[in-house]
């Protein structure tokens, strides 16, 4: 089985064109994330910039059995650095837009 675990509906085309839509589980794998305000840039107006410190994933079920769980490429990334395993991880392939550059999808998945 395939999970969602972004908040988003995924749609995503397969090897043959088809669409597949895979609705959100309502749960929700993410990356910790701590911001703190770091400088004003001044560009016509103020715009404040803020450095991130990321943290532990959060979200991510104990037990995958045999399903797959798509996640944001964050997500394996931060696993990853960790040397924590991403057997069961798939993230959103490359992003597919339409002819005025707003996206609509993704090609497949990745590892």
């Amino acid at each position: 089985m395939l999970v969602n675990l972004t908040p988003h509906v995924l749609n995503i085309q397969d090897a043959n064109g088809s669409w597949i839509e895979l609705p959100p589980s309502g749960k929700v794998a993410r990356v910790a994330v701590t911001r703190r305000r770091s400088v004003n840039v001044y560009h016509d107006t103020a715009v404040t910039v803020y450095e991130s410190d990321f943290g532990a994933v959060e979200g991510l079920p104990e037990d995958v059995g045999h399903d797959h769980y798509v996640v944001s490429r964050m997500v394996i990334d931060a696993l990853r650095k960790e040397g924590r395993s991403t057997y069961a991880l798939l993230a959103p392939g490359e992003l597919i837009r339409d002819e005025k550059g707003q996206p609509i999808g993704c090609l497949g998945l990745s590892y």
